[in-house]
């Protein structure tokens, strides 16, 4: 299991693209699921981007700017 600051390497295609965008990333949360420590919800880990270059850039800037937010606001 990662730890928070641990950086990794990752490799993802975005819907509608056939090329893979390839990231350095930096552990900001995790959350897991054990029979000592249950957690709601599902287990996962957080990402943030880190030095992201220009063409990387654009390429997740074109798909966010194309889709709904996953987040809303209750109010």
């Amino acid at each position: 299991m990662r730890k928070v600051g641990d950086r990794i390497k990752i490799k993802f295609t975005l819907p509608g693209r056939t090329d893979s965008v390839e990231v350095e990333t930096e552990v900001r949360w995790v959350r897991e699921s054990s029979s000592l420590n249950r957690v709601d919800g599902a287990h996962g880990m957080g990402l943030r981007f880190v030095d992201l270059t220009e063409e990387a850039k654009k390429v997740i800037d074109s798909f966010l700017s194309k889709r709904d937010s996953l987040f809303y606001d209750d109010e």
